[in-house]
C-alpha cells in the first residue's frame, strides 16, 4: 500500500483550524474555543473521502508572544509542515492580512511544500462577496478556496481540492489497537510518559501547569500488539478555574475515561497524594474500567527501600482500586515504562474474562459456609447458584429467594474470595442479586 499523505493546517489563532479539522474528520475531536490558543499540541486523524485517505493535522496557532510554550507550539507546527505533502494555510476573510500572517507565509513557502490558501468564515453564497474575499488574498499567487467551516460551506469542494494536490492512497483497515487513556492530575508527568513510551517528543512538556489541552492519541506497535495511547489534560476542579479553555480541556479529559479500553492512572511519588488524586480514582471506579497505576518520578525518591511501604499507603488511600497492579516508573530515566503496556494487556484480558458457570458454582460451594452473606437489612440470604452474566467488566448474578441488595461487607467478602480464586487483577467486578 502507498504511503498515506500528510496534510497540515497552519495559521494564527482563531482562524478556525480546529473547527475545520472536526468538519473534515466528521467528528468532534479537536477542542474548539472562542478564545485564542486552545490548541497547543498537534491533533491528528485520518480523513476518508471518496475511498481516498489522508492524515490531517491540526496545529497550534502561531503567536507573536515570546515564551517557552509558544516557542514549542510554533516549532511543532513548522516541523510538521516540513514533513507534509500539503499545507492548508487558513486565513480569516473578515479582516485584512496581518504582518504575522505574511511572515508565516514566507516561512511556510521555504519548506517547498505545496500550499493552498483556505479563506475561512465566508458565511455567504453571494458570488460578489466571494470574489471580493478571494481578491483580498490573491497576492500570494497560490491556489485558494473560500469556505465556512462553521456553516459547512464548500467543505466537499475543499476535500476535492486536497485530493487533487496529494499522492493517491486508499482506505486501509481501521486500527484495532488497545485504547489506553493516560490520566492524572496536573504535572504528574502524563505527557512525559507518552513521549518516553513513543521515544519521541510527541507532547509538549513544560514546567508550566496545564500545558496539555486536547487529547493526543498515537498508535504504537509493541511485541506484536497494537496500542492507541491517549494523553489527556490534567484533571482538576472546574469551579476554581478562570480560563474557560482549561475547563473545556478537563471536561474532554474526563470524557476520555469511559471511551478507553484501559486506564493508566498516573500518581506523582515526589509529593503527597491529594483530594484531586482521589477524585480521579473515583471517576475510574465509577466508570468500571480496568486500570494500571503508574507511580511516576521514582528517580526523585531518595529512599528506594520504601517501595513496600508506598504500596501499602496507596492500597489504604485508594482502597477501592486495590485490585490495580502498580508499577514504579520514571518518565525521565525510562524505568518500567514499557511494563505499563504489558500490564495494560493483562488487565484488559482479565476485564474480558469469562468464568464457566460450573466452575463458579464449584467454587461457591467451597466458600458458602465461611461467612454468612447478609443483605442491607442485615438478614442472611441463601444463594442457590450463580453465573456470570457479563464481561467487560465481569458481572455475576447471584440467584436467591429474594433480590435484596447485599450489605457492603458481604460484597467485600465475595470480592475478596473471587479475586483469590480467579485472576481478576486490574479489573473491577460486580455482584447482582436476582430472585430465583
Amino acid at each position: 500500500m502507498k504511503k498515506i499523505p500528510k496534510v497540515v493546517m497552519a495559521g494564527i489563532p482563531n482562524v478556525g483550524k480546529s473547527t475545520l479539522f472536526n468538519k473534515l474528520i466528521r467528528r468532534k475531536k479537536s477542542i474548539v474555543h472562542r478564545k485564542a490558543g486552545m490548541t497547543r499540541d498537534f491533533v491528528k486523524d485520518m480523513v476518508n473521502y471518496n475511498d481516498r485517505i489522508f492524515e490531517l493535522y491540526d496545529t497550534g496557532g502561531f503567536f507573536e508572544e515570546d515564551g517557552e510554550i509558544f516557542s514549542k507550539v510554533k516549532d511543532s507546527a513548522l516541523n510538521l509542515a516540513k514533513e507534509s505533502d500539503l499545507i492548508l494555510f487558513l486565513l480569516d476573510s473578515r479582516r485584512e492580512l496581518l504582518p504575522i500572517e505574511r511572515e508565516l507565509y514566507r516561512i511556510l513557502k521555504k519548506t517547498g511544500v505545496r500550499i493552498i490558501m483556505v479563506i475561512n468564515k465566508v458565511d455567504t453564497e453571494n458570488s460578489m462577496k466571494i470574489q471580493e474575499a478571494e481578491a483580498s488574498f490573491m497576492e500570494f499567487g497560490e491556489e485558494l478556496i473560500t469556505i465556512s467551516s462553521e456553516h459547512n460551506h464548500r467543505i466537499d469542494e475543499l476535500l476535492e481540492l486536497i485530493l487533487k494536490n496529494i499522492p493517491e492512497a486508499y482506505q486501509k483497515q481501521e486500527s484495532k489497537g488497545l485504547k489506553i487513556a493516560i490520566v492524572g492530575k496536573t504535572n504528574v508527568g502524563k505527557s512525559s510518559l507518552l513521549n518516553r513510551i513513543l521515544n519521541q517528543e510527541r507532547a509538549i512538556v513544560s514546567p508550566t501547569p496545564h500545558t496539555t489541552r486536547d487529547i493526543l492519541d498515537e498508535e504504537i506497535k509493541y511485541n506484536g500488539k497494537n496500542f492507541i495511547l491517549m494523553d489527556t489534560a490534567g484533571i482538576r476542579k472546574l469551579n476554581k478555574l478562570k480560563d474557560s479553555r482549561e475547563k473545556a480541556a478537563i471536561i474532554k479529559a474526563e470524557k476520555s475515561i469511559p471511551g478507553a479500553d484501559v486506564i493508566i492512572f498516573v500518581l506523582d511519588l515526589s509529593e503527597n497524594f491529594t483530594k484531586q488524586d482521589m477524585r480521579i480514582a473515583g471517576l475510574i471506579k465509577d466508570n468500571m474500567k480496568p486500570v494500571v497505576m503508574a507511580l511516576n518520578k521514582w528517580d526523585l525518591l531518595k529512599d528506594k527501600n520504601r517501595g513496600d511501604k508506598i504500596i501499602k499507603e496507596i492500597d489504604s488511600k485508594f482502597h477501592f482500586l486495590k485490585f490495580a497492579p502498580k508499577a514504579f516508573v520514571s518518565a525521565k530515566t525510562g524505568k518500567n515504562i514499557l511494563k505499563l503496556l504489558d500490564l495494560s494487556l493483562v488487565v484488559y484480558e482479565n476485564y474480558k474474562r469469562k468464568i464457566p458457570t460450573s466452575e463458579l458454582n464449584d467454587f461457591f460451594e467451597r466458600i458458602n459456609n465461611k461467612s454468612p452473606i447478609l443483605t442491607v437489612d442485615s438478614n442472611p440470604i441463601k444463594i442457590k447458584y450463580l453465573t456470570q452474566i457479563k464481561c467487560g467488566p465481569p458481572v455475576f448474578a447471584l440467584f436467591a429467594s429474594s433480590a435484596k441488595k447485599l450489605m457492603p461487607s458481604a460484597e467485600s467478602f465475595l470480592e475478596k474470595q473471587f479475586r483469590a480464586a480467579f485472576d481478576f487483577e486490574g479489573t473491577p467486578i460486580k455482584f447482582i442479586v436476582r430472585k430465583k
